[in-house]
């Protein structure tokens, strides 16, 4: 280093930080240790001198899970524009720059630049535009010698130069593909947004700079094979489907969106509120996730229970003890911000995307219960199935990442699983009920079991007469109205601990005081004959299994 520049620098101090010296992760380089941990954001850059693979050792490399984010170059509309002055700036040739700048932003980019070139001759402005634009910026090889600020504007504007030629390579990218709209590129009042991903070059290359195959193992639970095929295609995938030993009770009233839990949702979120507090006053540790606002602002819960909010989950082991969780809401990205990703990750995909949705559209879909019930909802999708995954590796991902939080195959005793939002999921659900229900802990109809012996019957003047408390009059006829007299209805709405141990019969009376009559009974055949006539005061003629 020249004088001049050592007295430059000693005008600046260097601050560290205050945890430095005790961080594990720059503890790793201080050893000569086997295992290196890196974030992912190192996947999309080269290595260091320092940090080059060497040809004599043998490497395992081991990716976690949603690693695809980090390779995403446009996150919001600050970042990697190019702007038109910029490009009037760039030296390229003048009748390419013109043709750029008066591209139109309500016409397919590049219907309108093969309209006023043809391909060949966009090729060579392609290539002669990058040839340029990398010859600038090794004009300068004086960067050491320069004074720290100077150092500074020139790093600027080699950014600018290294975006030009990033512009001219995903153009030329799209254009090869012979698209006639661009997924790359938006055009601008007074500058392109530019869309790509990144590629992974961290494993890629030794210290001497030649090309190398490494082993990768990706670790993920909601991993789209769609998107993992772009950056790693040549991968064997391998399913394991294990056991969970949980409980799964989820509202259909309700999507608790962080919106309407905002305005107007004070009546949802003491439901919310009230479930938490019975749990733990049943002695529970209770684990709550949701929107951030919501449960730091407005979710209570004891010293002994504990809140963590969505995209900040991911990687927790510190819940495997707690006995529940209660899920709040979801996280559901605006179709503007869903089409920005899509952009990204599949910019040179050989076929178009449907973009420029205002909004998600409605679309009826399925819940799984174990009861059998067939019973769906709306749901909010996008018309194209490639950005619909993405929406459901978002919207759905979360909330099955935030129930793993409770690690739910090792655990010997069950786990409950409160859901409250109407959200339809990937799972095999025990309960489908109002969210006032789950926060009380009972419906109606396990209420009236409770209040029996093994056999309830399903008479609503019965149930009048004889649970007056629970069904005034009037309340059965409007109860099983609102939840159904089918087997799987009933099943799904016996709100205990066991329902399949409860079966359903079909009776009649003597006298004929009723027939096609239905209970449910956890006793055998002959003892819920018996029973039924105890309860009636006359006696069954006929009783069968359904």
């Amino acid at each position: 280093m020249t004088q001049s520049g050592k007295e430059s620098i000693s005008h600046y101090t260097v601050k560290k930080c205050s945890c430095y010296d005790t961080c594990a992760y720059i503890k790793q380089w201080e050893s000569n240790c086997h295992i290196r941990i890196y974030p992912h954001a190192y996947l999309g850059q080269d290595r260091n001198l320092l940090d080059k693979i060497d040809p004599a050792r043998e490497y395992r490399i081991v990716i976690d899970e949603q690693f695809h984010k980090s390779l995403l170059s446009n996150t919001d509309d600050v970042h990697r524009r190019v702007t038109f002055d910029k490009i009037e700036e760039s030296g390229w040739n003048p009748e390419f720059v013109e043709l750029l700048i008066n591209a139109p932003k309500d016409k397919p980019l590049y219907k309108y630049l093969l309209e006023s070139k043809d391909e060949k001759a966009l090729s060579e402005y392609i290539y002669d535009s990058i040839k340029i634009s990398k010859n600038q910026i090794h004009e300068h090889d004086d960067l050491i010698d320069m004074y720290p600020p100077d150092q500074v504007k020139f790093a600027e504007t080699m950014e600018a130069k290294s975006n030009l030629i990033k512009f001219m390579k995903v153009m030329d990218e799209e254009l090869t593909l012979g698209k006639s709209e661009s997924i790359a590129f938006i055009v601008k009042e007074d500058h392109f947004e530019m869309f790509y991903r990144k590629p992974v070059t961290r494993f890629s290359y030794n210290k001497d700079g030649e090309q190398v195959n490494m082993p990768i193992t990706i670790i993920d639970a909601d991993l789209n094979k769609k998107i993992n095929d772009l950056i790693f295609p040549a991968v064997n995938y391998f399913d394991f489907n294990v056991e969970k030993n949980c409980r799964y009770i989820q509202c259909y009233n309700s999507t608790n969106s962080k919106f309407s839990l905002k305005n107007g949702g004070d009546g949802r979120i003491a439901e919310a509120n009230s479930l938490i507090q019975r749990l733990e006053g049943e002695g529970k540790r209770v684990l709550v996730i949701g929107n951030k606002d919501i449960i730091a602002d407005k979710i209570v819960v004891s010293t002994n229970s504990a809140k963590i909010h969505f995209n900040n989950l991911r990687g927790y082991d510190g819940f495997k003890d707690f006995d529940c969780a209660v899920l709040i809401g979801r996280v559901e990205p605006s179709c503007d911000d869903l089409e920005r990703v899509a952009r990204q990750l599949f910019y040179n995909l050989p076929h178009d995307l449907s973009l420029r949705m205002e909004n998600l559209k409605a679309e009826i879909r399925g819940y799984r219960l174990k009861s059998g019930w067939k019973v769906g909802r709306e749901m909010r999708v996008h018309t194209d199935p490639t950005i619909q995954e993405l929406l459901e590796l978002v919207r759905e991902a979360e909330i099955l990442q935030a129930i793993d939080r409770l690690r739910l195959v090792y655990n010997t005793e069950r786990k409950d699983v409160y859901i409250l939002t109407n959200v339809i999921l990937d799972l095999d659900i025990d309960h489908l009920l109002q969210s006032s229900e789950m926060a009380q802990g009972f419906t109606k109809l396990s209420q009236a079991w409770s209040s029996v012996n093994g056999v309830l019957p399903l008479n609503q003047k019965w149930l009048e007469l004889t649970l007056p408390a629970i069904f005034p009059k009037g309340g059965a006829k409007a109860y099983f109205e609102r939840i159904g007299t089918s087997i799987p209805q009933l099943l799904n709405n016996l709100f205990i601990d066991n329902p399949n141990e409860v079966s359903v019969y079909e009776y009649s009376l003597e006298s004929n005081k009723g027939s096609g009559l239905k209970c449910l009974s956890k006793l055998d055949q002959e003892d819920t004959l018996t029973t039924l006539g105890q309860l009636h005061g006359l006696g069954v003629k006929s009783i069968k299994l359904i």
